[in-house]
This record gives structure tokens, sequence and C-alpha cells, in this order.
């Protein structure tokens, strides 16, 4: 589909900013629309069903962009079953379960709108399946979603003397390099499980705590609690292709909004009838991997 928009020069960068977040909320909204008479009904993407949680982990993701100098942060949600492990938003966690305990039958856009309009959400997760040894990772470039599969990485972890305690649970320190960054993780053993956020995996405990060395990048801790609840991964029409290639579209999309929009088929017109997308080329929006390898 290809939309044109003609804009003068001094809305432009109002436009744009309202584009791109009209279509990253449209590219997190997981889901399809259908019409019962005068009635749009909201229909979620289906969902595989792949385990059952014992586990429910809370983080808040935090990194900052060292060109732009800003930072953001999410709450994030691990679910931990019995041979595999699901790692995603935890504002759409709440309303999926919210969605689902108000309206059972099903509800209208109208209603789920008002459902997420007090949550902060995005469409990353990372699962990791324990009996295949294969991870699976979603990730968003601008508004469109790629998935790839990998072997779950190995961690070469250097476990170290030092100990401390973190939200009560007493801990110790590992560190590791990984795809070109230094991780400094805090682990416990009093939650035996070889599992913690995004891919890290293989200590003798969860990890509640990870930080790059530049820190650039950190997961903390916020909460723990039992649980037994359906673990499901969204089927949600994301591109299938290789870990390189997602991670590229997630690098040329952020750094360069002309390119993402021409991906997206939005053309911009100035007054004169110019080409404003290509004016976009290089103008960056915010870009922070945890990979930069």
């Amino acid at each position: 589909m290809r939309v044109d928009l003609d804009l003068t020069t001094s809305v432009m960068n109002k436009a744009l900013t309202l584009i791109v977040v009209l279509l990253m909320e449209a590219q997190t909204m997981n889901a399809q629309f259908h019409s019962d008479g005068d009635v749009r009904r909201f229909e979620p993407d289906p969902v595989e069903i792949v385990d059952t949680s014992r586990l429910e982990v809370i983080y808040e993701y935090w990194r900052r962009d060292t060109v732009l100098d800003e930072a953001k942060s999410d709450l994030d949600i691990l679910c931990i079953g019995s041979h595999s492990s699901l790692y995603s938003s935890y504002g759409d966690y709440r309303c999926d379960s919210i969605r689902e305990a108000m309206y059972p039958d099903g509800c209208t856009i109208n209603q789920y709108g008002f459902i997420l309009q007090n949550e902060k959400r995005h469409s990353n997760w990372t699962f990791k399946d324990y009996e295949s040894g294969q991870l699976t990772d979603r990730v968003s470039a601008s508004w469109e979603g790629y998935k790839y599969s990998e072997p779950i990485p190995e961690f070469d972890w250097e476990i170290t003397e030092e100990t401390g305690k973190i939200r009560g649970l007493p801990c110790r320190k590992a560190e590791a390099d990984f795809r070109g960054r230094h991780w400094i993780v805090w682990y416990s053993e009093e939650i035996p499980v070889s599992d913690g956020p995004w891919k890290f995996q293989g200590l003798p405990g969860l990890v509640v705590y990870a930080s790059d060395a530049d820190r650039e990048q950190t997961f903390a801790l916020c909460s723990v609690r039992k649980a037994a609840k359906p673990i499901g991964v969204v089927q949600d029409g994301a591109y299938k292709t290789s870990r390189e290639r997602a991670l590229k579209q997630v690098e040329t999309t952020s750094l360069d909004y002309g390119a993402a929009f021409k991906m997206a088929g939005i053309f911009l017109k100035g007054e004169n009838g110019e080409d404003m997308v290509e004016d976009l080329s290089g103008r960056r929006g915010f870009y922070a991997p945890l990979e930069r390898e």
C-alpha cells in the first residue's frame, strides 16, 4: 500500500512524529479487526499455547541511546514453565489479562482502546525452548515485526566470590562477554531456575539483575510470583528471517527515518511537490541495541 501525504515544511516535523507514533502503536496491537454490523470488533492474533507457567518474574528493562543521550524503560515479564520460558512485555500481558477478564466473549475496538490507554506496551519477545534447545526472538523494526530462531546461546560465565542481596534475595555476581557487550549479572540460588530476562540463562539460579559494563543496558528484578497460567506465543505474521537480517532491519529503520517510511510505503510531499522522504534520510531515531555483534 502506498500513502501519499502533502505537507508544508512547517508541519512536516509534527506530522512525522504523529505518523511514527500511530504506526508504532498499530504494530504493537497484535490484532485484527472485523465488522459486526455497525460495530467493529477486536480480534486478537492467534496464540500458540506452548507450556504452563509455574513462575512469573517482572523486570524493569532500561536502556540508553548514547548518541541522542536519551533513555527508555519498559516493564517486562518472564513466564517460566516446565520446559520453556517466554520473556515479553508486561503491559501487553496485562492488556490481555484485563480483556479476557472483562470481555470473555470478545470486545469492540473502543472497549479494547479503553484498556490500552493506561498501559505501556511493546511487541518484542524472546522464547526459549529448552527441550529443542532453540531460542526464538521477535524484534520490531519501526512498524514491522521480524523473528528468527537460533540455538539457545551459551554464555561463558565467570562466577565470582562476590555476594550481596537484591530485593531481599541472596545473590552472587557473574560476568560474561556476549556479542559485543560485557555483562555483569547477579543471580540467586534461592530461586533455582537457570533462566533470566532476554537471552540470559546458564547459571545455577535466576538472574535478578544484569547490566553491561558501559551501563547502557539494565535489567532489574521488580517482583517474583508463583503462577499456573498458559504460556502463549503470539502468531502475528512477523517476517521469519535470520538474526543478522532482523537486527539489521532494526538498525536501518532506527537510524534512517527515510528508509523506514519507504519500507512502509509512505511518501511525504512538500508544498512545492518535492519528495520530503529523501530529506528524512539519515534522520535518527532512538537506537540502543542489546547486541553489537
